[in-house]
């Protein structure tokens, strides 16, 4: 049997970086993390991102640049911004970074071109209950099955 410790190290996007052997609160350059550990609520509420890519079993799809978006904010409710509709909803993160939502609200707007339609339905279709929430580095990573969104923090 093989046992693993682990630290409860913070991440950038929270805001401070540490580990147990160093910590350095000024530091603009923070300490490194394990490749990719589950993000819980306290590294994403009052945080907004910006996607970077989705995909789905097939293939990954760059960012479509619309008029606004895409993005996700993670405040008081959830918030989409696809491109062109928007959606929000009740949620929930837990410790393991599991995602639950409930009561969407969803704009319905018919777009132009086709890819930003497409992008939107891609990020649609992630964000479900039970999703999971992933950092590694500076990338926040919301995977449901073989579909996945791809992201980086816009607030600073």
């Amino acid at each position: 049997m093989i046992l693993t410790a682990c630290t409860s190290d913070s991440h950038p996007i929270a805001g401070t970086a540490a580990s147990s052997s160093e910590v350095r609160p000024d530091s603009s350059s923070p300490l490194p993390l394990p490749p990719s550990h589950p993000a819980d609520a306290t590294l994403v509420t009052g945080h907004q991102f910006n996607i970077v890519a989705t995909s789905d079993a097939a293939r990954t799809y760059p960012k479509v640049d619309a008029v606004s978006g895409p993005s996700i904010g993670f405040g008081t409710r959830l918030t989409i911004d696809g491109g062109c509709n928007g959606m929000t909803a009740d949620y929930s993160i837990d410790p393991g970074g599991y995602l639950t939502v409930t009561g969407w609200l969803v704009t319905t707007k018919g777009c132009l071109p086709a890819a930003i339609l497409d992008q939107e339905q891609r990020i649609f279709a992630t964000i479900v209950t039970g999703a999971r929430l992933t950092v590694a580095g500076n990338t926040l990573t919301i995977t449901d099955g073989p579909r996945s969104i791809t992201m980086t923090q816009s607030d600073g």
